[in-house]
């Protein structure tokens, strides 16, 4: 008995690109990991979390607590990540589905504007507005 040939069931990139937009998977994971492996990656992450670290400093002056703290500096950096994932990859994904910017730069940008919103509020604008007494 021989050995079956393994049939690579994973998409590619390219056969992503090659499907309707309807079709293609939504909520793709991706291995952040790779876009810190070189310092060029690593510094321009280390800037968008400047905003944020500013931003967790106010609250800790303004003696908000420890959890607000962490919080504020959390959200901040995990909404970042997903800007600067986003932003790297070239590859928007969300609950409406996966967009390109090579061939949707449209809906591409759309999401990434929404991050962006959402970096600004919780990242950068968050840390100083926040009190909640």
């Amino acid at each position: 008995m021989g050995r079956r040939k393994r049939i690579h069931t994973k998409p590619t990139e390219i056969d992503w690109r090659d499907i309707p937009v309807s079709q293609r998977p939504r909520n793709l994971q991706f291995p952040f990991g790779i876009y810190f492996k070189t310092w060029q990656y690593l510094r321009w992450y280390l800037l968008l979390l400047l905003p944020v670290i500013f931003g967790m400093v106010a609250v800790w002056i303004r003696r908000e607590g420890l959890f607000r703290t962490v919080g504020t500096f959390v959200l901040g950096a995990g909404v970042a990540l997903a800007l600067f994932i986003t932003l790297c990859s070239r590859i928007q994904t969300s609950n409406w589905g996966t967009y390109f910017r090579s061939t949707e730069p449209v809906r591409y940008w759309l999401g990434v504007a929404v991050a962006a919103g959402f970096y600004v509020l919780f990242g950068v604008v968050g840390g100083y507005f926040i009190h909640w007494r």
